[in-house]
């Protein structure tokens, strides 16, 4: 009986996108305890100054750069919008 060694392939994607900038800080985790994606935003745009978004608030789409990420910070009843897109570079 012969052993050979198996390569052990392991993922380097990065789970966790931070981006710090004066006033804003932008958190993205692919997943948080619940399994779920995990959008934070903190800045002047809106009230409370942090909101959190799980789940189907949290929009993916691919693109040729990468994957981008997109929440809606505040909508209006007069169809104002104000949103946040990252764009995350993914090893495809």
């Amino acid at each position: 009986m012969t052993l050979e060694p198996r390569p052990i392939i392991q993922s380097h994607d990065p789970t966790l996108y931070e981006l710090r900038g004066e006033n804003v800080r932008i958190t993205y985790s692919t997943s948080s305890i619940n399994g779920q994606p995990q959008f934070s935003y903190q800045g002047p745009e809106i009230a409370e100054n942090t909101r959190t978004f799980t789940g189907a608030a949290i929009r993916t789409q691919a693109s040729e750069l990468g994957t981008l990420v997109s929440v809606t910070l505040i909508e209006s009843v007069d169809a104002q919008r104000i949103g946040v897109t990252l764009l995350g570079f993914v090893k495809e």
